[in-house]
């Protein structure tokens, strides 16, 4: 004959039985919570650090352009300078031919303009 493992439930069985399964509701519930605020933290942690990186990364760039067109532009004064001082120094040895350049080449703009 089988064993039958039929228990019959009393009122006091669930007295007994509901204030354990409430603390395990509520120590899951608090678990599952807490799992989540962490994993939801250490997604915008990580989000927040990947903006981090962005904004270092185009500080950086914008660093370096700055730096780079700041070189540039003192080559250029330096070039700009460079071949005024030779400008100036071809006058200075060749005074009539550099007046027969001034008067050509106004002569050729002023055609140049006219012709507009």
């Amino acid at each position: 004959m089988p064993v039958s493992l039929k228990h019959e439930l009393t009122p006091d069985h669930f007295q007994m039985i509901e204030p354990l399964a409430s603390e395990n509701i509520n120590r899951a519930t608090i678990m599952k919570t807490n799992t989540n605020d962490k994993v939801v933290h250490q997604k915008v942690d990580a989000i927040a650090s990947g903006a981090h990186d962005a904004v270092n990364w185009a500080a950086d760039a914008t660093n370096n352009a700055t730096d780079s067109l700041s070189d540039k532009g003192h080559e250029l004064k330096a070039t700009q300078e460079k071949w005024l001082a030779q400008a100036r120094e071809y006058v200075q040895e060749n005074p009539a031919t550099s007046v027969g350049i001034a008067i050509a080449g106004g002569w050729f703009l002023s055609r140049i303009l006219r012709s507009s």
